[in-house]
C-alpha cells in the first residue's frame, strides 16, 4: 500500500531564476493540457479527447524580494520596453533537504502587483506563465 504525504510550506523553498524568494506565502501551480474532443463523420459520440496545447501558469499570492532582486529576477518590469525584452527564467520548488520537486520552466512573469511599505517591498497577485514543467512534487 502506498504511503501518502502532505508537504508543508516549511519544508520547500522557491527559487525564481536561482534567487530564492523570502517570505513567500503560497504558491499555486496550474497545468492545462487544452483537451479538445475528437469525433467522426456520421458518429456525434466524442471518441476520444487530444491536447491541443499545453498552458503553465504559477501564482504567488505574496512574497518579500530585496529591491535590487526584484528587477533581476524579473518579477518588476522597468517599462513596456523592457517587457518587451521578454526575461524568461525557471521557477524552481525544492525540498529543504535539497531534491527539486517541481519546475516550471522557460516562464515570464504575465503580471504583479508591487506593494511598497516601511519595511518592505513586497510581491502580490504575481502570474507566470511556463512553456513547460518538470517533476511531480515527490521526492521519489
Amino acid at each position: 500500500m502506498a504511503s501518502e504525504f502532505v508537504w508543508t510550506g516549511n519544508e520547500v523553498d522557491v527559487y525564481l531564476d536561482g534567487i530564492q524568494a523570502e517570505a513567500l506565502q503560497t504558491i499555486t501551480g496550474s497545468d492545462d493540457y487544452g483537451h479538445q474532443p475528437v469525433s467522426g463523420v456520421g458518429n456525434i459520440h466524442v471518441m476520444e479527447y487530444v491536447p491541443e496545447r499545453a498552458m503553465h501558469q504559477v501564482t504567488i499570492d505574496r512574497m518579500a524580494m530585496r529591491k535590487d532582486q526584484l528587477v533581476k529576477a524579473g518579477i518588476v518590469q522597468e517599462n513596456g520596453d523592457s517587457a518587451m525584452r521578454g526575461k524568461v527564467f525557471d521557477v524552481e520548488i525544492f525540498h529543504k533537504e535539497g531534491a527539486l520537486m517541481k519546475k516550471y520552466v522557460k516562464a515570464v512573469c504575465s503580471s504583479a502587483r508591487m506593494t511598497v511599505t516601511a519595511h518592505r517591498v513586497t510581491i502580490s497577485d504575481a502570474v507566470f506563465l511556463a512553456r513547460d514543467t518538470v517533476g511531480t512534487l515527490s521526492l521519489a
